[in-house]
């Protein structure tokens, strides 16, 4: 259990941060009667997201967010004029057709991409289990901005989400405070895309919110009820989504306290909103029991997770894999076996397939396969990338190190892959892969990730110590200054012995 708590802190805090900004903006969206505004504006930045990644822009780079951030502001823009007072056609059929044909240019445009449909699976199911510090920090920073924004003229925020026509009486630009509405708005969904996916953001939105109005008529009421519940759901779903996919499992846990509460809210009645609270608490309680239960007791169930080869989250790589990536998972379809065959494979749309593709060219000992693992050192998803560095560590041919030392250069690089890269070039003979290994140990943010690179290090050269089994101890603390004494004392003396498969200091045996 505390290993789990670990893994999970950074996108508990995470979701801390979508909670705080999305309940509150999820009122007014509740209160204008917009609910399909959040889902298409993450839908119209994620376009914006594909339309950078076609023209070469990694997917979590500054120039894919601008692109997002341009998108969406088009489209706060386009919303903020679309509202009038006596409405022809309803903005909600406006936001609704915004959001097809948004949803079918991406589908489009990804269609170009060999790696499109993995590209807008990511946006849609997100990956938060893999936010790094900087970006809850950022984040979290960027919507304290936003949050003071709103506070400083929440007068006129709030009158023309809750009542809208007194806005108008009173001579209120609506439209103008309108296009900042939704510009904000348009902003905060951008960089929570990028966190969290689609789906997920829209859940943060609308859930909390709704679960709250159907208890409460007053904004504070309301406010603190959806951050109590988001930040709950949130801390039982991602415990339970260990060895499973965080998105979908915090979105189900956010329907089911839904469903809960308006079943509550039924028995008790609307004019006891605290004992439908406390009864919804009750069943909740229940069936998380119930559903802990069956995890724990089912032999049915699959065991993936940590330890075991199957688990990916979102298609990338990480502590999860805890070795090749989706060695065990069956490809989506058959590739062939020749090596003509299996490099179109290399090509494929599906993630699994090109894993699958890299595993079994590496199993060719081919001098040929060679450029074919490293262009897959370039791939879009990175089990193919993990996959591509562990084999070429293991055919041990120095023609591969340029590759690889130029992949050890990008600080973007998920750790976990970046982790086998540094072992790959480690082990074709040169030190800036050790270099690379220690540095991960040192500063890697999974602890899974610090733990692995200590015992690598600890394997590949002639420091004597036993690698530690807890991250968190003291142990594992003093290892590390040790090993960082040791490299600093011998880095200059050290010999790939390539019989031994480690490095040895010159002049000892």
């Amino acid at each position: 259990m505390l290993n789990e708590i670990q893994v999970l802190f950074l996108p508990f805090l995470a979701c801390l941060v979508l909670t705080g900004i999305h309940v509150y903006l999820g009122i007014h969206v509740i209160s204008r009667k917009v609910i399909f505004v959040d889902l298409a504006l993450a839908q119209i930045a994620a376009l914006g997201a594909t339309v950078a990644f076609l023209l070469g822009h990694d997917p979590r780079s500054p120039g894919a967010y601008w692109f997002s951030l341009g998108f969406a502001i088009l489209a706060a823009v386009i919303f903020a004029l679309t509202r009038t007072r006596q409405e022809i056609v309803p903005q909600e059929a406006v936001i609704g057709l915004a959001y097809a044909t948004a949803s079918s240019t991406a589908i489009l445009l990804a269609d170009i991409s060999p790696h499109g449909a993995e590209h807008l699976r990511d946006l849609l199911a997100g990956s938060i289990v893999w936010v790094t510090p900087e970006q809850i920090l950022k984040t979290a920073v960027f919507y304290a901005v936003i949050g003071l924004f709103h506070w400083r003229f929440r007068e006129k925020f709030l009158l023309i989400s809750l009542h809208p026509e007194e806005a108008y009486a009173r001579g209120v630009h609506v439209r103008l405070w309108d296009f900042w509405f939704y510009l904000s708005f348009g902003v905060v969904i951008t960089s929570s895309v990028q966190i969290a996916g689609v789906l997920l953001v829209f859940c943060y939105l609308v859930a909390p919110s709704v679960f709250a109005v159907m208890f409460f008529d007053d904004l504070k009421r309301r406010l603190m009820t959806g951050w109590i519940m988001a930040t709950v759901v949130s801390a039982v779903g991602l415990l339970f989504s260990y060895d499973r996919p965080s998105g979908p499992t915090i979105m189900v846990g956010f329907a089911a306290t839904l469903i809960l509460g308006g079943i509550s809210r039924a028995v008790v009645g609307g004019r006891r909103p605290y004992r439908g609270l406390a009864l919804t608490a009750g069943a909740a309680a229940l069936l998380m029991t119930g559903g802990w239960a069956l995890t724990l007791l089912s032999p049915a169930l699959p065991a993936f997770g940590p330890g075991t080869p199957g688990h990916v989250e979102a298609g990338a790589a990480g502590p999860e894999t805890q070795g090749h990536a989706h060695r065990g998972t069956a490809a989506e379809h058959e590739m062939g076996g020749e090596i003509e065959e299996l490099r179109a494979a290399l090509r494929d749309t599906h993630e699994n397939v090109r894993v699958r593709a890299v595993h079994e060219i590496a199993r060719t000992r081919d001098p040929r396969i060679l450029p074919d693992l490293v262009e897959a050192l370039h791939d879009q998803a990175a089990a193919v990338r993990e996959a591509a560095a562990v084999h070429l560590g293991e055919l041990g041919s120095g023609s591969a190190l340029p590759a690889l030392k130029h992949a050890l250069r990008n600080s973007d690089e998920d750790e976990w892959v970046r982790l086998r890269i540094g072992e790959a070039t480690a082990r074709l003979g040169d030190t800036d892969g050790l270099e690379a290994i220690l540095g991960l140990a040192h500063s890697g943010t999974a602890p899974l990730t610090r733990l692995e690179a200590i015992t690598r290090f600890i394997q590949l050269t002639g420091f004597e110590a036993t690698p530690p089994t807890d991250p968190g101890a003291a142990e594992f603390s003093s290892t590390l200054e040790a090993a960082a004494r040791w490299w600093r004392a011998q880095r200059d003396r050290l010999e790939f012995d390539a019989g031994a498969g480690k490095f040895r200091a010159r002049g000892r045996s």
